[in-house]
């Protein structure tokens, strides 16, 4: 179940989503420090929007859904899509998200592994 780009956020999305279809024994949960900084975003590295996990009173917590349409996969037209495709607008998203917002990564992981085990 592996998709590079991911984060912890989204590798738990995914298996949450598809469980039902799997017949498991052992979840072996394989990342790097990386994937942690990939929760801090809001877009995939296509910049493609993407939902973000956070912990409300300790549950886990879905936001930016619906997914928003602006990046690469939106439908709303060029014009309006314009701005978004910037390469100074994706630079400048990305430096808020890393450096500025407050949202703390590893409370979130901790809670992952936590429903997972």
């Amino acid at each position: 179940m592996g998709v590079a780009g991911y984060g912890i956020d989204q590798m738990y999305s995914l298996y949450m989503r598809e469980r039902g279809r799997l017949y498991t024994n052992l979840l072996v949960l394989a990342f790097i420090g990386d994937d942690l900084r990939r929760m801090k975003l809001t877009a995939f590295l296509t910049q493609n929007p993407k939902p973000r996990l956070f912990l409300s009173r300790e549950r886990l917590t879905v936001t930016n859904v619906p997914v928003p349409t602006w990046g690469l996969a939106a439908r709303t037209g060029w014009l309006e899509e314009f701005p978004n495709s910037l390469v100074l607008v994706q630079i400048l998203r990305s430096i808020y998200e890393m450096f500025i917002q407050d949202y703390d990564p590893l409370p979130v992981a901790e809670r992952v592994f936590a429903e997972l085990n």
